[in-house]
Parts: structure tokens; sequence; C-alpha cells
């Protein structure tokens, strides 16, 4: 063996190694951000309905919401006038999009982002955080409600 062909040798075996924890890391970083994701979309699935029931309750209210799930949308359409906000689940992307046109247009994408390989957090479009909990979440559900009703 001649000395290139061994610098050669040991600079594809650095490499390879180098490759391969880099594929581990993006491998774990992939893990929690698809945990944060399917933590969100659960946490805003099982919030948002009684959350609705509550508001439905109220007499201001007057039972004029309707929830429901569709696939990768929740949706809560305001009987009254048929208008709705809608709640996009992007698994791929990591990211939930709170969304309507009326009364007023608003648009709120929220992402799932890694702290470090065992954390994650959640940012809304400006890259600011939105927390990581669930108090965080219902948080983000309560300000597109309000916005939706024209409460806030």
């Amino acid at each position: 063996m001649s000395q290139k062909s061994r610098e050669i040798a040991q600079s594809f075996q650095r490499n390879k190694e180098r490759l391969a924890a880099t594929t581990q890391t993006r491998l774990a970083e992939k893990q929690v951000l698809d945990e944060g994701f399917r933590r969100l979309r659960d946490d805003l699935e099982k919030s948002i309905p009684p959350f609705c029931d509550e508001l439905n309750g109220e007499p201001e209210i007057g039972n004029i919401l309707e929830c429901g799930i569709v696939g990768d949308k929740l949706t809560i359409t305001h009987q009254d006038t048929g208008d709705s906000l809608a709640i996009k689940f992007d698994a791929a992307l990591h990211k939930v999009t709170f969304s309507c046109d009326k009364p007023v247009k608003y648009r709120e994408p929220v992402e799932v982002r890694v702290v470090n390989v065992t954390g994650w957090w959640f940012a809304t479009k400006d890259g600011s955080s939105a927390g990581s909990g669930d108090d965080s979440v219902f948080w983000l559900a309560e300000k597109a409600v309000r916005i939706f009703l024209g409460a806030d």
C-alpha cells in the first residue's frame, strides 16, 4: 500500500463515521419532532371540542359553534354565518396552521422545533416561542377562537 492510498482510506473512514453520526443525529431529531407534533395534534384534538362545547353553553354564544375533525383538519364552524376556523395538521412539516377568512383574515402557523435530541418547543410564524406544554397549546387555540369570534 502506498502512502496516498492509506491517506485516502483513512479519510474515507473518517467521513463515513461523520456521516453515520450525522445520520443518527438527524434520526433522533426527527423522532423528537414526530413526538412533539403527535403531542401537539393530540392536545388540540382533545382540548378544542370541549372548549367549543363550553363556549356553546355561554348565553352570549348560544350554541352556534360546531366542531369537527376530518382527516388532517379540525374545523370550527360558526353556524349563524357559515364561517369556519380551520386547524390544519401537516405531519411532514411538523406544523399546525390556524386560519380563517372571516370575520377577519387570520393565519397562524405553529411549528414544532427541536430544542435538543430530547425535547421540542412550538414556534409561531415570527419564530417566537409559543411554549412547549399543554398550556401553550391551549393558549394558541384560545387565541385563534377569540379572533374567529371577533372577541379579541
